[in-house]
């Protein structure tokens, strides 16, 4: 019995790792191998004394079910996808009903864990909205975008307001013990700073959303594959024209020069999988055209992509050979990095703007 015990603790220890190294690994198309991960994550957390670590795993959980999601979609797995957000919920449900049996018996201590559990939900939630980004811009079907839909109005309202009632609940009794107003303010010391900040970046990401599915509905023209000097014309005419200069000092996506609209969503789409399995990478990519009028591709890669990455790399490969302009393309995501939004400012022949990204 120890010797299995020890067994199932390295195992729980082993998928722990994979997990934070990796967004969406095992995946719903891998039904057996997906189920018992899902069954060791679960065990991870039972063994879990920290009633706060808890809900940080359930929250953990929750993210890795939303990009697994993502990744089912992109591989037009219909059903994978739905199951991943079947699970999703579930550990939703979850969160909501710790959060409800949250008990310290030091509402100091209980404030504090309030407070932490916040800012967790919080930026768990601004990572989902970044998948959620990520699956408007694939490709989908019918049956897809409204399983998206569906997705997208799954809110966190529970989550926070049993949040709310249990903080409000602590907070009667720090008073009860003679603490006042300032007395609790500063207990939160600089939560409820960070907490704006993420609440701004959700809202962002929400409008980034918007975005990209009006970006899906800019039909494609035709144009030829490899224009020479008498084509020129034709290429100088995308279906979603770009010039994009970064003005901040954290570049994460720089695009100087044409893009067509699939070529746009091919560009976010890698960005965002860069975000959601965490990949300390930079991607450049520069399009030119020589003397003799064909079309050159130069790439280059710092860092080591997972195998999907490559492929929605490759992907982009292809639709710039296919709709070629001259064009340079700079995707970078560092993890370790404190996360602040890139200030861009584009345009294109009608309108001027400065917007963010990230």
């Amino acid at each position: 019995m120890k010797k299995l015990l020890t067994f199932v603790l390295a195992l729980v220890l082993c998928l722990s790792t994979v997990h934070a190294e990796q967004k969406a690994g095992i995946s719903p198309d891998n039904p057996m191998l997906w189920r018992i991960e899902i069954f060791f994550e679960h065990i991870d957390i039972a063994i879990t004394y920290d009633k706060t670590k808890k809900i940080e795993k359930h929250m953990e959980c929750a993210e890795e079910r939303a990009a697994e999601m993502e990744k089912m979609l992109r591989w037009k797995n219909t059903e994978g996808a739905e199951t991943a957000k079947a699970a999703y919920e579930k550990e939703l449900a979850s969160v909501a009903e710790s959060i409800a049996e949250l008990d310290y018996k030091n509402p100091e201590s209980e404030f504090e864990a309030e407070n932490t559990i916040q800012s967790t939900v919080l930026s768990a939630q601004k990572n989902i909205a970044e998948i959620i980004t990520a699956m408007n811009a694939a490709e989908l079907d019918d049956a897809q975008k409204q399983l998206v839909e569906q997705f997208s109005a799954l809110t966190f309202e529970d989550i926070h307001a049993k949040l709310t009632e249990k903080k409000d609940a602590t907070i009667l009794k720090l008073k009860a013990n003679g603490l006042t107003d300032e007395n609790i303010a500063a207990l939160q010391g600089e939560i409820l700073d960070i907490v704006e900040n993420i609440k701004e970046d959700i809202e962002e990401q929400i409008e980034e959303t918007t975005d990209t599915v009006e970006t899906n509905t800019t039909p494609r023209e035709n144009v030829a594959e490899q224009p020479s000097e008498s084509t020129e014309a034709s290429a100088e005419e995308p279906s979603s024209k770009a010039m994009i200069t970064d003005i901040s000092s954290n570049n994460k996506v720089k695009i100087d020069g044409d893009l067509t609209a699939e070529q746009l969503q091919a560009v976010n789409i890698l960005y965002n999988q860069l975000i959601a399995e965490s990949t300390d990478a930079e991607v450049e990519l520069t399009v030119s055209q020589m003397s003799n009028g064909m079309w050159k591709i130069e790439k280059e890669v710092d860092g080591t992509l997972t195998s999907l990455q490559t492929q929605q790399l490759d992907e982009l490969l292809i639709s710039l050979s296919e709709t070629p302009s001259s064009v340079h393309v700079k995707i970078k995501y560092n993890p370790a990095e404190v996360e602040t939004a890139g200030l861009y400012s584009g345009g294109n022949s009608d309108v001027e703007t400065t917007f963010v990204i990230g």
